[in-house]
């Protein structure tokens, strides 16, 4: 009996306080996910770009001290490259302006182009960096507890989360549809002509595969009691509750989202 409780209580210790190896897990998930965004409201108000950097630039040491750097530039160094170099094209080549710097052909690259390139470059980059972050320091349940305790219903938890979970379900599908396809003697690789005509072999089972999963969704939302609206769900694995820290974390965040935009149009 001593043997079989103990057991128990490992189980529980497991189940209910399970541990916590980075140190953003010590924060509560409503913090997590609301300090980055507000924070990120107040810097685009602000509609500075060198602040738009600085604000990137903590964003990157804010990953470094949560412990999750690796993880979080794995992710933005492609997202960043990739709209910088898109917006830096747009922007710089059809700007107009009077003041031409070069010219590439017919296009002329003009010091007002260059000058909105560098905004949007900058509020861009103060977009994806708070949003990447979120993704690497807030887990799916993670995100369904913050948005729970901040008053969203179960419906609107289960569509956010669902939608999250789509890519990399899509992917996994793409790529199971495809094993499929070569197996039936369905050439899907080789050159461009011939990834565009594997096109529609991969991509209708694909899709009718989606569509029959949104019944099965469906169910799985009843049977859990999404539809009951009376009676308030409760958790297996109890949540901490947000400390008088992480309100005073809010709170601060929030002045200095006040304080960020409104001094980067009147004092800066």
């Amino acid at each position: 009996m001593a043997q079989v409780e103990e057991i128990s209580n490992d189980i529980r210790r497991f189940v209910f306080h399970p541990r916590k190896t980075h140190r953003y897990q010590h924060i509560n998930p409503v913090v997590r996910f609301l300090i980055p965004l507000v924070l990120m409201a107040g810097v685009l108000a602000s509609g500075d770009p060198l602040t738009f950097y600085i604000f990137t630039g903590l964003n990157i040491a804010a990953a470094a001290a949560l412990q999750v750097l690796i993880l979080f530039w794995s992710r933005f160094w492609k997202i960043a490259l990739t709209v910088s170099i898109f917006t830096l094209g747009v922007r710089a080549f059809f700007e107009y302006g009077d003041h031409v710097v070069f010219n590439v052909g017919p296009l002329a690259v003009t010091q007002e182009g260059l000058a909105s390139a560098n905004w949007y470059v900058a509020m861009l980059l103060a977009v994806c960096a708070p949003l990447v972050l979120l993704t690497s320091i807030l887990s799916l349940q993670d995100l369904s507890h913050a948005l729970e305790l901040l008053g969203a219903r179960r419906q609107v938890c289960y569509v956010v989360i669902n939608s999250a979970r789509l890519i990399p379900e899509l992917a996994t599908r793409g790529k199971a549809v495809r094993d499929a396809q070569r197996s039936r003697g369905i050439q899907v690789e080789g050159s461009r002509l011939v990834k565009l005509k594997a096109v529609l072999p991969t991509i209708a089972p694909l899709v009718l595969s989606a569509l029959s999963s949104v019944e099965e969704r469906a169910v799985a939302m009843e049977v859990r009691g999404a539809s009951i609206t009376e009676i308030k769900g409760t958790r297996l694995i109890p949540q901490d509750k947000i400390s008088g820290f992480g309100y005073l974390g809010i709170f601060v965040a929030a002045l200095l989202s006040v304080f960020i935009g409104i001094g980067g149009r009147l004092l800066w």
